[in-house]
C-alpha cells in the first residue's frame, strides 16, 4: 500500500514519489519542512518578466495566498517561454492559477524535483528506488 507526496493532474507530469511509509509523504507534503518543489514550465502568452518578478514575490489571486517563489527563465523563442520555478508551498494548481493571472498558457507542466529527490533522466512510466543520498539528505532536511 503506497502514499504519493504532492499530486500532478491530469495535465502534468514528471516525479512522482511513492512510499511505503505514510509519515514519509507527510514530511515531505508539510509547508513548515521547507521540501523544495522544481518545476519546468514552459507558456505562451506575452511574456514579462517583471510581471513574474513582481509577483514571485508573494501574491494573493481569488482569496488565496500564494506564498514567494523562485524562477528562472531557462529559454525564450518567439512564441513560447520555459521558465524553472521552485516553489516551496506546492498548493493545489499553484503554477496553473499564478500563469493565469498572468495570462499566460501553459503548453506543458513537469515537476523535475521534490526536495532531495530528483527526476535526472527516468523516463515516464519508469520507477527508481530512492537513493541512499537522497535518503540521507530527505532526512538532515527533517532536522533542520
Amino acid at each position: 500500500n503506497y502514499k504519493t507526496a504532492g499530486r500532478l493532474d491530469y495535465f502534468s507530469e514528471g516525479l512522482l514519489i511513492l512510499a511505503s511509509n505514510g509519515e514519509i509523504t507527510r514530511n515531505l507534503e508539510l509547508p513548515k519542512n521547507k521540501f523544495k518543489r522544481v518545476y519546468e514550465v514552459t507558456v505562451n502568452g506575452l511574456f514579462k518578466e517583471e510581471n513574474l518578478a513582481k509577483i514571485s514575490k508573494g501574491v494573493m489571486i481569488q482569496n488565496i495566498k500564494y506564498k514567494p517563489f523562485s524562477y528562472q527563465i531557462i529559454n525564450t523563442q518567439k512564441k513560447t517561454t520555459k521558465l524553472k520555478l521552485t516553489l516551496v508551498e506546492g498548493k493545489n494548481r499553484e503554477i496553473r492559477n499564478i500563469m493565469a493571472y498572468l495570462k499566460l498558457n501553459i503548453i506543458k507542466l513537469k515537476r523535475t524535483e521534490y526536495g532531495p529527490f530528483k527526476l535526472n533522466t527516468l523516463k515516464s512510466k519508469e520507477l527508481q528506488l530512492a537513493s541512499e543520498n537522497e535518503i540521507k539528505q530527505y532526512y538532515e532536511n527533517l532536522k533542520k
